[in-house]
């Protein structure tokens, strides 16, 4: 049984190493922050890997490397059309994740 419930996910009572913890559990909404936009990377979960026993986020494979190593290898080549459609897309996917944010901030502020 849940002790409250925030934009995110609903939180449960929990023992951990003998501490009482707070344990949240996601909605699908919170996952979905991620996976809306076609310029930023998917999110698909969380794994937890069994020869460390770390966690790890679970994303969209990038092929061509990072955008930063994009950019340093490609930069000079790229006409400027494509270098501003580049920093558009960017701000579109900084915009997307703040706004969903701020959805999400906004129906959690008892939290």
């Amino acid at each position: 049984m849940g002790v409250a419930s925030g934009g995110f996910g609903m939180i449960h009572a929990g023992q951990w190493r003998s501490l009482h913890v707070a344990v949240r559990v996601l909605f699908n909404p919170a996952k979905r922050l991620v996976q809306d936009s076609e310029n930023i990377v998917k999110f698909y979960g969380v794994t937890r890997m069994k020869s460390t026993s770390d966690y790890g986020m679970v994303l969209q494979y990038a092929g061509r490397g990072s955008l930063r190593d994009y950019l340093s290898q490609h930069f000079e080549s790229l006409d400027w059309a494509s270098k501003i459609r580049l920093a558009r897309d960017v701000a579109s996917g900084i915009h997307f994740i703040q706004a969903q944010m701020f959805t999400a901030w906004e129906s959690s502020c008892g939290n």
